[in-house]
Order: C-alpha cells, then structure tokens, then sequence
C-alpha cells in the first residue's frame, strides 16, 4: 500500500478486523499469519460480541473456522491487504 516501505505491525482487538486483512494470533502455536476470509460479530452479555471467521493461513493456504469473544488481541498487517472474491456459483448448460 502507498506509503509503506517495509512490513508494518501492529496489535488490535480481532471483533475490529475487515474481510482481507491479514493478522496472527498469539494463541496459534508456532504464530502463523493468515487472511481473514469472512467474520461477523454477535451481541453477548458484556462489552464485548462474539466473533465466529474463517480464514486461510499464509504458509500452507489451509482453510480455517473461529469462534472467540471480539476483545481478542491479535497482531494486524498494515502494509498488505488481501482483496477476496466470491465465486459464483453457476449450474451446468
């Protein structure tokens, strides 16, 4: 992205994250980054919603599902953003 010219971090709240970011998890063991493919957030009791994504790691591109409270801390890519395209579908002619 524009004016960027190295890779840059940062840490944030996962319930903020956008479809195409590219994020880790301290949780994950060994840190692996991946691509957040779909995400949405429900209400819960709290501050805080749920969060149930999916996602595809970087390393191995292997499909991945989620589920946490929003408030989870993970680190965030700020110089790479994926763009994700949904395939449509269509029937045999």
């Amino acid at each position: 992205m524009p004016g960027f010219d190295r890779e840059q971090w940062t840490t944030c709240h996962i319930g903020r994250l956008a479809v195409g970011d590219v994020f880790g998890t301290h949780q994950a063991a060994p840190h692996r980054h991946a691509v957040l493919t779909a995400m949405t957030v429900t209400p819960a009791r709290g501050e805080w919603g749920l969060v149930a994504g999916s996602g595809r790691y970087l390393d191995t591109g292997e499909d991945f599902t989620f589920e946490c409270r929003a408030n989870v801390t993970v680190t965030v890519r700020c110089d790479l953003k994926y763009n994700t395209v949904k395939a449509a579908l269509s029937s045999p002619s």
